[in-house]
Parts: structure tokens; C-alpha cells; sequence
């Protein structure tokens, strides 16, 4: 049994030892703690009974960090000669780098009806914490002899050595071997040797990938806490979803795998699953796959890689297609209240949303629920006013309508129709018009009929310019003229319907082919008449 004698931050222990026949001292052994620090020294020609290192310190040998609790053989470089009845001493000096450390002594048991008893005699076995002090007898304490060991050979060359069994000095673990020695029975030959690792006790556990880190098996060791990982797994990807699609492409994204090389994404031929992309690099989590076919279902399917190794997971995603932009959008028609607008058929959609922009959103106005529906009278406008329209076709999918991208359109309404046109008053070649104040209206064009076509005769910068007299016109002649207002809309022009005039100049007025006045004769009961006056009797 093992039993601790003293404690201290460094202690001392001797046993003294007498040669039974001349011998070589080999090495010597103590058993001590773990992290402790061993120097075994052999003292000989001991010139005091009581003081173990009395005489010459003729070997030493020393162990740094002991790993274990037990016993530790150490071996002299140069074995120590001594006589037979000699006696000499094994001095042990135990040391620790931080805290104390303590020296062992044996005990007697009792077990199972068994006794082991122990005879210590005097002189056999000291302790010290300081040489210079002196030593103390174990005997005088209580104590048993301390567990120091000394390893000799008979000088008497061995010609067969015959060993006894391995004795093991230091178990091995499985992370350091450990070490063993037997002796020879003839001449006390200690033959030392390496005992081999034990192997290690690994346990097994799946650590699962992540987004940010790859997935492994771990194997640790139950005694030792030694690991290592195999079979390397990757997270495949999350939020795979639909950023952007119009009727031939679709726009993907995906949330950044840390841990991976890149992403390789398919998709769904038929019933193949065939490779679209293999993108290098984890940030590069977005790709646009084109010159797909409208209002068509697709289902795609994305891995991650790092060097070989993809991913055992995927994410998955079904994707429909929106359905054909509708074309030929414009505007065959309006007024200054309303606009009549027409599209193109679009053979993939079910119906159309027809929606005007009111200043701040945009409001439905309209839902076709035939594609064959191509245009639309949008009433309740305001005059010389611009308004935003958008078309989108859907097509109806399980109950769920699909939209196309816009088609968008501006119409600027034309303004109001011009009122008031009058003759404010004629001669027979000349004709003054008049007309009302035109609010909606940054102008006005004024034509004349000239029997064949229109011509422009007049065109007014403002809206108040209200009145225009025409000249250079026929006597007793019916002459046609049209009105119309125009709004200026940057470069362009909105113009309104035409107000319409017709004038009928005055006839000649009566007079010779000179055109001197004459004094007709004066007749009674008649007044006098200068002709050209326009006055009629």
C-alpha cells in the first residue's frame, strides 16, 4: 500500500541499501506524483549512519514532468561500483514547478483474512525538506521505508542471463508509451523496455453542416480527448427564391454559403435534371437564366461545391414564368375628355389589367377577362391634361393569375373645344371673327376653306388672342373658316376639335367704273343718295 509521509514545496527522501556481493549500482526508482520533478542520486562511503548523503554523490539521473502517479526507474549513465557489505543510499529529491509535492512511504494492509505487515528498522529510510538540516529517521515518525528502489548487477559476468517477468515501471496511454524492466536472476541485469501505445477509444458523432461551416464526423477518444474529423459535408443553400422573371427569364437568388467553393444550379428537362450554371465563388449568390418560354412552369434545383465535394442537401424552387408583354399599346382616338386605347392581342395571357396612374399610385380602372378584349374607352378625363396608363396581361393558373411586365403609355388629352365663334361684323372683302377665351388651350390655329383644301391662315401664341379679322375676301361670297385650340406639350401639340364658321361677305357697293361719286338730280319727295355709301333707299 502506498501512503504519503510528508508534504512540502520540495522534499527529500533516502533509503540505505547493503551490498549483498560486490555489484554495480544500474539505476534506482521512486514513486511520485504527477508534474512532479525526480533527481535520483547514489551516495557511497557514507560516513554517517544517520545522514544518507555523508558520503560521495557518485551518480544522478533525473526526470522533468512526471505525466503519472507510480513508480519511475531511472537509469545511471555510469553504473556505481560497491563492495559486497558496502552500504550506500538512493537519495530522492522531489520538486514541483508550482504547489507542493509529497514523498511516499509503504503500509501494510489487511484483506480478505490477508496481512501484510511491514518491519521498518532503524537507519533503513530518512526524510528531509533541507539537507543542511539534517535528516529524519521514518522510525522515529512512524513511518514505514519510503517506496525508493535500487537497481544493482552482480560484477560477475552473466554468461546466460535468466529474466523474471516484466515488471511495468510506467503504464503506457494512448497518447504516450510507457516503460518496463526485468531483471536477471543470476546477476541482477536489468534489461529495460518500450511498452507500446494503447490504441485510442474513439466514439463517433455527426456534427451537421451550416450555412457558415461544413458539416463532419468526429471521432474523439474517450480517455484521452484526442479527435479527428472525416466524411466533410456542406449546408446547401437557404432563401433560394425568385427575385425578378418576366416572360422569358428568371432572376434567382440565394443566401451566401460561407463554407462553400461556389454553386452549381439545374434544372428540371422533362424528367432529367440538367446542369444551367456551376458559378465560382460563394458571393456570388444571384444568376438570370434566359430564353425560357412564357407562362411555362420550370423547377430548379441549386447545390453547393468545395473542391469535389457537393453537397448531399439542395434547395428546390418552381418558377412560372410571366405571360408575353403585350404590344401595339397606343391611343387610336380622344377627345379632350376622354381616350380610346387599343393593344394587340397577346395570345398567352387569359385577360388584361388596365390601371391610370391618379398622382400618387396607381388604380385599377379595368380587368378584361378575355384576351380577345384589345381596347378601351377611358372616359372622365380633364382637358390639355397628360395621363399615365399601364397595361399587364395575367394568364389564371390554379386559381392564381399570373402577370405579365407593363406596357406602359402616355396620352395627352386634347383640350377643349373652342366656343363662341362668331362674325363680330363684315364688309364685302373683309370679315372680323371672334371666339371665346379657350382655358385649356395655350393657342389657336384659324383656317379657310379655299374650294379645294384647308389652308392655315392664322396661328395665335396665346390663349388670349380671341378675335381675328380676315382680309382680302370676295364680295357676296359664303367663305368657310375653322377653330381649333392647341396645348403645347414640350415639342408636341394637342389640338382640340374644330369650331366651325361660315361668313357671307356684303355685296359691292353701287358706283361708276371711276369710282367717282356723282350728284343725281334731285327729284321731289325723294333725298339725295351718294352712291357708295352702302345706304339703300
Amino acid at each position: 500500500m502506498v501512503g504519503k509521509i510528508i508534504t512540502r514545496p520540495d522534499i527529500y527522501g533516502a533509503n540505505v541499501f547493503t551490498a549483498d556481493e560486490d555489484s554495480y549500482v544500474t539505476g534506482a526508482a521512486t514513486y511520485t506524483s504527477e508534474g512532479n520533478n525526480i533527481e535520483l542520486s547514489v551516495y557511497t562511503g557514507l560516513q554517517n549512519a544517520s545522514d544518507p548523503t555523508s558520503g560521495t554523490k557518485s551518480a544522478v539521473a533525473t526526470m522533468s514532468n512526471v505525466k503519472y502517479e507510480g513508480y519511475y526507474s531511472l537509469k545511471f549513465d555510469t553504473p556505481v561500483k560497491v563492495k559486497k557489505g558496502e552500504t550506500f543510499a538512493i537519495v530522492a529529491k522531489i520538486t514541483k514547478d508550482s504547489g507542493t509535492v509529497r514523498i511516499y512511504s509503504e503500509y501494510g494492509y489487511s484483506m480478505n483474512g490477508l496481512t501484510y505487515s511491514l518491519k521498518t528498522n532503524k537507519g533503513e529510510s530518512f526524510y528531509t525538506y533541507n539537507p543542511s538540516y539534517g535528516w529524519s529517521d521514518c522510525t522515529d515518525s512512524g513511518k514505514n521505508n519510503l517506496m525508493i528502489k535500487a537497481y544493482a548487477v552482480s560484477d560477475t559476468e552473466c554468461t546466460e542471463h535468466k529474466y523474471g517477468d516484466w515488471i511495468i515501471d510506467r503504464d503506457s496511454t494512448c497518447t504516450a508509451t510507457g516503460e518496463k524492466h526485468r531483471v536477471c536472476s543470476k546477476c541482477n541485469h536489468i534489461e529495460t523496455g518500450t511498452i507500446e501505445k494503447k490504441p485510442h477509444n474513439y466514439t463517433t458523432s455527426v456534427v451537421a453542416p451550416t450555412y457558415t461551416a461544413q458539416g463532419y464526423t468526429l471521432h474523439k477518444c474517450s480517455k484521452c480527448g484526442t479527435s479527428y474529423k472525416s466524411n466533410y459535408t456542406l449546408a446547401s443553400v437557404n432563401s433560394f427564391d425568385v427575385d425578378d422573371k418576366t416572360d422569358t427569364s428568371v432572376s434567382l437568388t440565394w443566401g451566401k454559403n460561407t463554407s462553400a467553393d461556389g454553386y452549381i444550379l439545374y434544372r428540371l428537362d422533362g424528367s432529367k435534371w440538367v446542369t444551367v450554371k456551376k458559378i465560382a465563388g460563394n458571393s456570388n449568390n444571384k444568376f438570370t437564366v434566359n430564353d425560357l418560354e412564357a407562362i411555362t412552369a420550370y423547377k430548379f434545383r441549386i447545390k453547393t461545391y468545395k473542391g469535389g465535394t457537393l453537397s448531399k442537401d439542395y434547395a428546390e424552387l418552381s418558377v412560372n414564368t410571366r405571360p408575353y408583354t403585350t404590344t401595339g399599346m397606343k391611343c387610336s382616338s380622344k377627345t379632350n375628355v376622354s381616350a380610346n386605347l387599343q393593344w394587340d392581342k397577346n395570345t398567352s395571357a387569359s385577360g388584361y389589367e388596365l390601371q391610370k396612374y391618379d398622382g400618387s399610385k396607381w388604380v385599377t380602372i379595368k380587368t378584361f377577362t378575355s384576351n380577345a378584349d384589345t381596347s378601351f374607352n377611358v372616359t372622365g378625363l380633364k382637358a390639355s391634361k397628360t395621363f399615365e396608363f399601364r397595361l399587364r396581361a395575367y394568364k389564371t393558373i390554379d386559381n392564381v393569375k399570373k402577370y405579365s411586365a407593363f406596357t406602359y403609355l402616355n396620352v395627352n388629352t386634347r383640350p377643349y373645344t373652342t366656343t363662341g365663334m362668331k362674325c363680330s361684323s363684315k364688309t364685302n372683302v373683309s370679315a372680323s371673327l371672334q371666339w371665346n377665351k379657350n382655358i385649356s388651350a395655350d393657342g389657336y390655329v384659324l383656317d379657310k376653306y379655299d374650294g379645294s383644301k384647308w389652308v392655315t391662315i392664322k396661328t395665335f401664341t396665346s390663349n388670349t388672342n380671341t378675335s381675328f379679322n380676315v382680309t382680302g375676301l370676295k364680295a357676296s361670297t359664303t367663305f368657310k373658316f375653322r377653330l381649333r385650340a392647341y396645348k403645347n406639350f414640350g415639342s408636341a401639340k394637342e389640338y382640340s376639335a374644330y369650331t366651325y364658321l361660315n361668313v357671307n361677305t356684303r355685296p359691292r357697293c353701287a358706283g361708276n367704273s371711276k369710282g367717282l361719286h356723282q350728284r343725281l338730280p334731285f327729284l321731289p319727295g325723294r333725298t339725295a343718295l351718294q352712291t357708295g355709301s352702302g345706304k339703300r333707299p
